[in-house]
């Protein structure tokens, strides 16, 4: 698993949440590693246990120095217990410009078919269609050709799904994978060997 600051998941819907009966351990207490990236916005992001189907056990994701996409902070993501269990929502990139989220109901399944037209040029790309939530109810808006921007990637607008609602994320310019800071390796311990006296 690759640690969601890094590159967000972008959920399609709620279906694919799923409720685990085991409790997470405990956050590790991680110590940033000394070499840090190059940038005057780079910041360390802690990690965190995330469910490994093939294990049917947890493993730590490793934190990561990122560069912060521009007008952005990191709203971490959490284990949820719950009446069947404990579910993972999702961390993601917040408008630094919204202080409060406001939580709205599950948007409907979307309708996306992709480009109905061919690109004005080669420097457009497809910003794909949503559900738009205004006067307390969705509307669709369709997708659109837009301009790229060198060195740049576009993370369209998403829904970021929590217990309470789901949380508009509106779309913005993210650093290319190569340039958003350093990426580390995920740690398993079996279970009983993850604690040590000290450590």
């Amino acid at each position: 698993p690759i640690h969601e600051a890094f590159a967000e998941p972008l959920a399609p819907g709620e279906a694919h949440r799923v409720v685990i009966n085991q409790e997470p351990p405990p956050p590790l207490d991680e110590v940033p590693p000394d070499y840090r990236p190059e940038g005057e916005n780079v910041q360390w992001i802690p990690g965190y246990w995330m469910w490994f189907e093939e294990k049917q056990d947890f493993i730590w994701v490793s934190g990561v120095w990122r560069a912060v996409p521009p007008g952005r902070f990191w709203t971490p993501g959490h284990w949820l217990e719950m009446a069947d269990g404990y579910r993972w929502v999702g961390g993601y990139w917040s408008d630094a410009q919204q202080s409060v989220a406001e939580y709205l109901p599950v948007p409907p399944e979307t309708l996306e078919q992709g480009p109905s037209s061919p690109p004005p040029s080669d420097h457009y790309f497809w910003v794909p269609g949503r559900s738009r939530w205004e006067d307390n109810r969705y509307s669709w808006r369709p997708g659109y050709w837009y301009t790229g921007q060198t060195n740049w990637l576009w993370v369209p607008d998403h829904y970021a799904y929590t217990p309470r609602g789901a949380v508009f994320v509106p779309g913005y310019w993210d650093y290319p994978v190569q340039a958003r800071g350093m990426l580390y390796a995920p740690v398993y311990w079996p279970e009983g060997r993850r604690y040590g006296a000290n450590y």
